[in-house]
């Protein structure tokens, strides 16, 4: 079983420009490493079986960052492809309710515009657990009303099956909150991170010992940083919450501009008060 360090979980939560001059940094002690202990070990210079080892291994830690790289990136397609998803399920679920007479019209509409404005400022908490919470357990709150005002509405829509659409896409916002709340708290298992980095500092030692010097420094010091580079990416797609890549709100943002239907006052007020003690 994966036991996570001290010094790892302190890895793991460091800003990723800090973890990628740490990387670059570790490879670069690993290739000084590995020039030393050949020059104080060997005297004969290495053999090209010897060279052609270290190539394979570049290859070898190529294939893995590619693989894991590919990982982060459909993680990151499918997030973006949720967001997409859940702005059109509001967007639905606003244009049927309407389809209710009042006062229930305009109250299930203030409770969507509130729970879209709740999902737009998701997007700018970073990584603020407790601000994540709260905002979580708001999102629970206001869907928890949302349904409730939909079995209430669904019964007073003629006719009958256009109240079942309004459960229908009501329903599936539900789900895809719940699917966007699961892509960002699954993330890459960590210990695969670490199996990057550690095979990584592996082969830099192993190159330091067989092709260090003068003459191999400048290349090596390229492909480190080309190394490093592709983490740092790799580590950045896989937090939706920071980093400089993050999935836009863009389509929710679209949405809740087009929420343009008047809200009655008292409607309104009337949806904040309940989805209060939803979440009291």
């Amino acid at each position: 079983m994966w036991t996570e360090s001290w010094a790892a979980s302190k890895f793991y939560h460091l800003p990723v420009w800090e973890q990628a001059l740490l990387i670059f940094g570790l490879l670069l002690a690993a290739y000084g490493l590995g020039i030393l202990l050949q020059r104080h070990l060997v005297r004969d210079p290495c053999s090209e079986s010897e060279t052609a080892l270290v190539g394979s291994a570049m290859a070898l830690l190529a294939f893995i960052i590619g693989f894991t790289f590919s990982m982060a990136l459909n993680r990151y397609d499918q997030r973006r492809d949720l967001v997409l998803a859940e702005a059109n399920a509001i967007g639905t679920t606003y244009l049927r309710a309407q389809l209710l007479p009042e006062p229930q019209r305009s109250a299930m509409l203030a409770t969507v515009v509130r729970y879209t404005d709740t999902r737009l400022e998701l997007f700018e908490v970073g990584e603020d657990l407790d601000e994540l919470r709260r905002l979580q357990a708001r999102s629970v709150a206001e869907l928890a009303t949302l349904w409730r005002q939909a079995m209430e509405g669904a019964r007073l829509i003629q006719p009958a099956p256009l109240g079942s659409l309004l459960l229908q896409t009501v329903n599936e916002t539900i789900d895809l909150a719940e699917s966007r709340r699961t892509t960002y708290v699954v993330r890459l298992p960590r210990v695969v991170l670490f199996a990057v980095v550690g095979f990584a500092l592996i082969t830099a030692g192993v190159a330091g010992f067989t092709r260090g010097g003068r003459r191999h420094f400048g290349i090596s010091m390229f492909v480190y940083l080309m190394l490093t580079i592709a983490m740092a990416l790799i580590i950045d797609l896989d937090r939706p919450s920071a980093g400089l890549i993050r999935v836009t709100p863009g389509p929710l943002a679209y949405t809740r501009a087009g929420m343009t239907a008047p809200l009655l006052p008292e409607a309104a007020a009337a949806a904040a008060a309940e989805a209060g003690e939803v979440t009291r």
